[in-house]
């Protein structure tokens, strides 16, 4: 008899371990509501319902093993939090969640991304994630299949790391209306050699481009829409092509050993941290025609 009561002792608590999600209790730090971290090492998690938003890094140290997420209808911010996860597949969004950083998904491994239909401000076109009216584009899925892909008509907007370190893709086809393109956009892009930017394009965050062939064929002065993307490296003397009209964003970041640029009239607007970190570059000649400089 006690044999038997053993046995089935067992074979309850087998049974038990079957059906409880795979994490333990101590693999989620949450302050407050927000989930700050996670520490575990589940292929399929399931954050616990209450937690109200998933802070920045949450799951960048500890995300390896993870494949699938399970995000509670309680959830309304998703910081950058799935960054670096590469072996995370699917994801949906739920209706509750109304506000989602740029880049939260960045070298996330991808390939598709759900919202719940009934989300009032996010949705997602054949897996790649919009906001409500579709106007931002904020994250095409890295593992997305097909090498080639159109912007859809009506977005004005590419946020930070949309498409950021997507190997599959060798083409995008960016539409008239769209003014900006974030930083980091299309970083680390490694096939992608043909991108079609429209004239509407003027804003250019910082390595937009990043380390894509397609920037590279450009030459030693990237020039887009008039807007120098990026500086020559490693040059102490730099004369800036006349007909370059801005000066983008971090465009000679950390060239130590630029001394002198000469820059044409015109330039009218030199971006954020254009010149940041040129610590051998001491006497610069800003022309009359320049009416906005950008922080730092």
């Amino acid at each position: 008899m006690k044999k038997k009561l053993l046995s089935l002792a067992l074979a309850l608590v087998l049974c038990m371990s079957l059906t409880v999600p795979a994490y333990a209790a101590g693999d989620f730090v949450i302050e407050d509501g927000v989930l700050t971290s996670y520490t575990g090492s589940a292929r399929s998690v399931v954050i616990p319902d209450g937690v109200t938003a998933i802070g920045y890094g949450a799951f960048a140290v500890d995300c390896e093993n993870v494949t699938e997420i399970k995000i509670p209808n309680t959830v309304t911010s998703i910081g950058r939090a799935f960054s670096g996860c590469e072996n995370l597949k699917r994801i949906t969004i739920p209706a509750s969640v109304t506000e989602i950083e740029e880049g939260a998904f960045y070298f996330a491994g991808l390939t598709n991304i759900e919202v719940d239909p009934a989300n009032s401000y996010y949705t997602s076109v054949d897996g790649v994630l919009f906001n409500q009216d579709k106007t931002l584009l904020v994250q095409y899925p890295m593992n997305k299949a097909g090498s080639s892909y159109a912007v859809p008509a009506g977005v004005t907007r590419i946020g930070d790391s949309a498409f950021g370190v997507c190997d599959n893709l060798t083409r995008v086809t960016i539409p008239d209306g769209v003014s900006s393109i974030g930083a980091s956009a299309f970083d680390y892009c490694r096939n992608l050699t043909n991108i079609t930017i429209p004239s509407s394009v003027t804003d250019f965050g910082f390595l937009a481009f990043g380390e894509t062939p397609w920037l590279e064929q450009l030459g030693e002065f990237p020039i887009v829409n008039h807007c120098l993307l990026r500086g020559p490296h490693g040059k102490s003397s730099v004369v800036i092509p006349d007909g370059v009209t801005t000066i983008c964003e971090d465009a000679f970041r950390f060239e130590y050993d630029l001394k002198h640029v000469e820059i044409p009239d015109s330039v009218t607007k030199i971006c954020d941290s254009a010149f940041i970190g040129c610590e051998a570059l001491t006497n610069l000649t800003i022309p009359n025609t320049v009416t906005e400089i950008g922080d730092e």
